[in-house]
């Protein structure tokens, strides 16, 4: 029987998940609990079939990492109420009764103070008061983390089999859209926003398990650039330059960030991590097609 910490990611074969397990599985055991198989091959945590907002989740794991978001889900959003979802995350706290966690780890968004007054931005604030109160009643540790706009390998752009964007996913759309010779539009390219590479958000992540940080973290560089600066550094790595239309719509500004954690750790040159991201979709591109035509 293995001594490792066990590591129980909820929704872990998204994006986020994928790139947590990817790092994590190298000093503790990592599971996976999803409704479908990796799209990608070769996850190194041990995939368990289960959908958390209805199954029950057997076994005992020292930290369970939140990261399904079903009751937020793009086609859902907008007809779901607060008191649903509401529901569907105390489903998954029964779940938490039987694992028996030392600590939680909840992903939250920027969107929080970007557009407060959203519904999704509103319905994240809930969550995060439902696991602030039940980690508080059962002496649970807890870490909220609020993420601003992370990229790197796995992610996708769209909700699968759709052109619904999914948020945050801007660098995926303009590589996924230059590859796919398809035409972007930009709203602005003067809008600034702070981009996170995911394996410096998965070494976060590590450094929070290993600390025990709890509490509130703004999970970004604090470092600022333009969309048009974005735009320029992603052409560098690849043979045109990309077609985009300028709609000249003003964005707000995301707020700047100041993470303690990411102080913890060396982030990634963005260039390097461009590199690298653009290199995945070059090196897996029939297979993100295939993924994101997919009905």
């Amino acid at each position: 029987m293995s001594n490792k910490t066990k590591i129980l990611l909820l929704g872990g074969e998204g994006f986020i998940g994928r790139n947590i397990s990817d790092l994590l599985a190298r000093d503790y055991d990592c599971f996976s609990v999803g409704r479908s198989k990796p799209i990608f091959p070769g996850s190194r945590a041990q995939f368990i079939a289960a959908d958390p907002y209805k199954e029950t989740i057997s076994g005992r794991y020292d930290v369970v990492i939140q990261l399904s978001d079903k009751s937020l889900q793009l086609d859902a959003s907008d007809s779901l109420g607060l008191p649903d979802i509401e529901k569907a995350e105390k489903r998954i706290l029964k779940n938490l009764d039987l694992i028996m966690p030392k600590q939680v780890i909840f992903f939250s968004t920027a969107n929080v103070y970007l557009s407060p007054d959203s519904k999704y931005a509103r319905a994240k604030l809930l969550i995060e008061d439902i696991y602030r109160k039940y980690c508080q009643k059962k002496h649970i540790g807890l870490s909220i983390l609020r993420l601003f706009n992370i990229f790197g390998p796995y992610q996708l752009p769209y909700a699968k089999g759709t052109k619904k964007y999914k948020r945050g996913s801007l660098v995926a759309k303009i590589i996924y859209s230059y590859f796919a010779k398809e035409p972007i539009e930009i709203n602005d390219l003067n809008a600034q926003r702070d981009f996170i590479y995911s394996l410096d958000m998965a070494k976060c992540i590590q450094v929070i398990i290993e600390r025990k940080l709890f509490g509130i973290d703004d999970l970004a560089t604090n470092k600022m650039i333009t969309i048009g600066e974005l735009l320029s550094k992603i052409n560098l790595f690849l043979p045109q330059d990309i077609k985009f239309t300028d709609k000249n719509i003003n964005e707000e500004t995301c707020p700047a960030a100041d993470s303690r954690v990411i102080k913890l750790i060396r982030p990634s040159e963005l260039e390097k991590s461009l590199e690298k991201t653009v290199n995945f979709y070059k090196n897996n591109w029939p297979l993100i097609k295939a993924i994101q035509n997919a009905k």
